[in-house]
């Protein structure tokens, strides 16, 4: 049986899915969300991991230095509200069913950084609520639909390298301990490859996305600000998140968005 690999299907993660046909593996298309919880399950040997899914999960998956992250703004993680986010204590925010990482950034800035208590949360974007986190391409897509219901708009991947002058790190590629080591250095020979490849023309990989994300010309200036390779600076932000994580006892979750 071949191992079974997922896949996020979002524009973020494009770059690295080039020659995918030549691996001896199964792959599978799910949001950050799904994927862990097939991770935790015993389902899947490996992926495109949410951040905050990997830590849960680390003791039977183990890491590249490869991902999805960024330095400042990533214009794909977006929290739309109706008040500044020090005025929203006792309201509701609705999340996309699709995040595991960027719902708990978002309640380290709420309810650590900005101090706002008795938040309720619900994965019914389809109602009017007081703020809306969306991720990924519904992120890109919905961003200016979203600007003429809500006041304020919040990139988290910004306000993390204002609070802490580090990037953040939203997914990397882990595997689980267990895959033979000769499928492992392929599928990582085929990630270094794809990148190499398709980061020295974005623009055509960035042509591959769809339309309702943004121009041609924004598609390619978003991939331009995502860091696929993990340096010091990246490992240390994603430390940093893991230690907030534990303090705030927020992996204890086991993967629940509310």
């Amino acid at each position: 049986m071949k191992p079974v690999i997922g896949k996020i299907p979002y524009l973020n993660s494009f770059p690295f899915y080039s020659g995918w046909e030549k691996l001896p593996v199964e792959t599978v298309e799910l949001f950050p969300s799904q994927l862990g919880n097939l991770a935790r399950e015993g389902k899947i040997d490996g992926g495109l991991l949410s951040l905050y899914d990997f830590f849960t999960v680390e003791d039977e998956f183990a890491a590249l230095d490869l991902g999805i992250a960024a330095r400042g703004p990533v214009k794909s993680i977006l929290l739309f509200t109706d008040c500044p986010l020090w005025d929203l204590s006792g309201k509701q925010i609705a999340i996309t069913d699709q995040t595991a990482t960027s719902f708990r950034l978002m309640r380290l800035i709420l309810e650590g950084k900005e101090k706002q208590t008795g938040l309720r949360y619900t994965t019914d974007i389809s109602q009017k609520t007081a703020g809306m986190l969306l991720i990924g391409n519904q992120a890109l897509a919905e961003k200016k639909n979203k600007l003429r219901t809500y006041r304020y708009l919040y990139d988290l991947s910004e306000f993390w390298y204002h609070w802490t002058g580090l990037p953040f790190v939203f997914a990397v590629w882990a595997f689980r301990k267990t895959l033979p080591p000769a499928v492992l250095e392929k599928i990582k020979i085929q990630l270094e490859n794809s990148l190499e490849k398709n980061l020295a023309n974005l623009e055509k990989t960035a042509a591959l996305g769809l339309d309702e994300l943004g121009t041609l010309e924004e598609r390619t200036a978003y991939l331009r600000g995502i860091i696929y390779r993990f340096g010091p600076k990246e490992k240390k932000g994603l430390e940093l998140f893991k230690s907030a994580l534990v303090k705030a006892k927020m992996l204890e979750e086991a993967g629940a968005v509310v």
